[in-house]
């Protein structure tokens, strides 16, 4: 408990150095439940389920360590903050004015490929009834990997391998149609 009130909650961070630092932080208390889990284990030596989920998001890296810096995460966020936020609201969905859901855990982002993402940001999404997404073709494609690496953040460790590796397949599927454009569906 003394080291979850010692580290930053990521909705208190300030900064992207205290946004990382919450990072750090709570992929420590990970391992830590991870080490304990292991150990009250009635099996000695066999590792639990939490424990393997916690090895994982220690060995995964994170999106800031994929996207390569904090100033992505910064360029995503001004992004997020102009272009997305007004309809779907912040990372907790609040502050919409629009009724499109959130991009967070709660929501369903997490459920399509990057491919398929990127092409609704860039020209747009129908949507039920009238409610229609536009397209924001003036972001260039380091504002599209900036923007995605924020959202990203915001899902849970298995949110993430579960979109990459749904993005990973889409993106095989795509380039076996290209080559054999005879490829049953």
């Amino acid at each position: 408990m003394g080291l979850m009130l010692a580290c930053r909650t990521f909705k208190d961070a300030q900064s992207k150095e205290q946004y990382a630092g919450a990072v750090r932080c709570a992929d420590f208390i990970t391992a830590v439940t991870a080490a304990f889990s292991v150990a009250a284990c009635s099996t000695a030596g066999v590792p639990t389920l939490a424990s393997k989920v916690a090895a994982e998001r220690i060995l995964t890296p994170s999106v800031e360590e994929q996207s390569g810096s904090t100033e992505v995460l910064a360029r995503g966020a001004k992004v997020y903050t102009t272009s997305c936020q007004p309809c779907h609201g912040d990372r907790y969905g609040k502050g919409s004015i629009g009724r499109a859901h959130p991009h967070n855990e709660k929501g369903h982002t997490w459920h399509h490929p990057d491919a398929q993402l990127k092409e609704w940001i860039l020209h747009g999404k129908p949507g039920p009834g009238y409610s229609v997404m536009p397209g924001f073709t003036y972001l260039g494609k380091d504002d599209l990997e900036a923007v995605l690496a924020v959202i990203k953040t915001w899902w849970t460790a298995e949110q993430q391998e579960m979109q990459a590796d749904i993005s990973r397949r889409y993106d095989q599927a795509i380039n076996k149609k290209k080559r054999d454009p005879t490829a049953v569906k």
